[in-house]
């Protein structure tokens, strides 16, 4: 068995010898009593499993804690506020409105009627150089 397959194997069953099948157990504890990095790499994978198992531990609650929870629960605290429309937000509202009106009506005044859709495009995303007469190089 090579250190890749006992890194793989460490890594699938983790470091924890008593969750692991018998026959990865045997062949992972054979393994690293014969070879120094084997048993690095299961040493390693034991730490990480210690540190896991810490990580995941609850905390103690006391009833100090239990008490300040269900204190706020009773009390109703509203953690979210409605937006109500001000009288600056419809001044906003009603600009916008008037300068999209205007902007239209001043876009319908001053396009020419019989410019052709083709042409109206080349206006608003730029003509190509040979439209405009100028040479390209």
């Amino acid at each position: 068995m090579t250190r890749v397959d006992i890194r793989a194997l460490l890594d699938r069953h983790g470091g924890r010898p008593e969750a692991w099948p018998a026959e990865v157990r045997s062949t992972i504890e054979a393994e690293a009593a014969r070879d120094p990095e084997a048993a690095a790499a299961l040493a390693e994978a034991t730490k990480l499993e210690r540190y896991l198992a810490a990580a995941v531990e609850p905390q103690p609650v006391d009833a100090a804690t239990i008490g300040r929870i269900t204190s706020a629960v009773g009390r109703g605290t509203p953690h979210e506020a409605t937006l109500r429309p001000t009288a600056r937000l419809y001044a906003w509202a009603s600009a916008a409105t008037v300068a999209s009106l205007v902007l239209g009506f001043a876009l319908g005044v001053f396009v020419p009627q019989d410019v052709g859709e083709s042409d109206f495009a080349g206006l608003l995303f730029g003509a190509p150089y040979e439209d405009l007469g100028e040479s390209t190089l």
